[in-house]
């Protein structure tokens, strides 16, 4: 039987009540040292109490992965290796998981309707070496996969030809558009006006969709941001064409994301490494955040962020990491937390990371992405 709305209303803040509890006891019994087979047991209903008022996931959720290069022989900051590539399918595998194009898993979080363990793979800019060391084996297991094409180095040295993008087309991959140039969209130079701006933006987009259609016959309904990087007017840009969008913040995707600007956890470098790490990141939820999100464009050089979350999610088990290493967190009555770094953002891209572990050892993820200018107000070279 349904509980009343006031008795659903009450319901989350109860669950918050107890969880605390829960966590307070615990610390209190085992300073002081209490080991006695009553305690233990008091100890353990607490924690099934606690476990149970933990929020489930009951949001429909899943995960973008990101890669570019899949080699040895290319810049190792946007190169994953095709062993590491390699292992990390294995681990996709041997875990069940469900692979689903980009655009499926989109239409699935709109549904709400996403089966639990679900990723989709990704790449940018359309490297030569998606047909030599991914794409190929991909299509051996089955699994599709998005490429997101920046259409002006088309057939240049390193990158995709027109034929390759055909046959990525048989092998099971769909095509993004990553615009004509693979510019920084919301860099506007000196003398730029905004509808001079906004006109090049549009046609950075509507000339990258142009030779995909009339090359390919494909017309892109998925959008990724060149270098991730984004503003609150070019999503508004890319809102208003209907294009689903991308980022290069990290996180997990949920049925409340913002789909002007989806979160992907990029696995090159370092970041493809770590099988543990690509783990975690592969079973991650979205952090139950809401309301609008800030201007990435930062302003200051500690920029705070304030989340507001779900009423049953509790934010005490919140840990933020950015600039300077982990971040001062306060939490006001409302549950809302203010979270500031330690040290200034440096120039170029930075990002604020929040996680929260459930009591099944997964994690809600998010990350909000800042970019800085250089002390004299001109934009940091690529």
């Amino acid at each position: 039987m349904a509980l009343p709305i006031s008795r659903r209303r009450r319901l989350p803040s109860l669950l918050t009540r107890i969880r605390k509890l829960a966590r307070r006891l615990t610390r209190r019994l085992l300073r002081a040292g209490h080991s006695s087979t009553g305690t233990l047991l008091v100890m353990l209903a607490f924690g099934v109490l606690w476990s149970a008022a933990q929020p489930t996931s009951a949001e429909a959720s899943g995960v973008f992965l990101l890669y570019h290069h899949i080699d040895t022989t290319t810049p190792a900051v946007t190169s994953t290796t095709p062993d590491d590539f390699d292992a990390h399918l294995e681990w996709l595998a041997v875990n069940d998981f469900t692979v689903w194009p980009a655009s499926k898993l989109i239409a699935g979080l709109r549904a709400g309707s996403v089966p639990e363990r679900t990723v989709a793979i990704t790449f940018d800019d359309a490297y030569a070496s998606l047909l030599e060391h991914a794409a190929p084996k991909l299509a051996a297991r089955g699994w599709p996969f998005t490429l997101f094409v920046a259409t002006g180095p088309i057939g240049q040295r390193g990158y995709l030809s027109w034929a390759d993008l055909h046959e990525v087309l048989k092998l099971g991959g769909e095509l993004g558009n990553h615009t004509a140039s693979h510019t920084h969209l919301q860099r506007r130079p000196p003398g730029e006006t905004r509808d001079a701006w906004e006109a090049r933006v549009a046609e950075e987009i509507d000339g990258a969709t142009k030779a995909l259609r009339e090359r390919l016959d494909v017309t892109p309904t998925l959008f990724a941001y060149p270098y991730g990087e984004y503003s609150a007017e070019v999503q508004s840009i890319v809102r208003a064409k209907g294009l689903v969008g991308f980022g290069q913040q990290s996180g997990a995707a949920g049925t409340r994301s913002d789909f002007s600007v989806l979160p992907r956890f990029s696995l090159s470098g370092v970041y493809g490494k770590d099988l543990d790490a690509f783990a975690t990141k592969a079973r991650t939820l979205p952090l139950p955040v809401r309301g609008p999100l800030p201007e990435p464009i930062a302003l200051e050089p500690r920029p705070t962020l304030l989340l507001t979350f779900d009423p049953d999610f509790d934010p005490e088990s919140l840990a933020c990491f950015g600039p300077g290493g982990r971040m001062d967190i306060d939490l006001d009555a409302a549950g809302r937390a203010r979270i500031r770094p330690v040290a200034d953002l440096p120039p170029g891209r930075s990002r604020y990371n929040c996680t929260s572990r459930t009591a099944t050892g997964r994690y809600h993820w998010f990350s909000q992405l800042w970019i800085m200018r250089r002390s004299d107000g001109t934009w940091l070279p690529e």
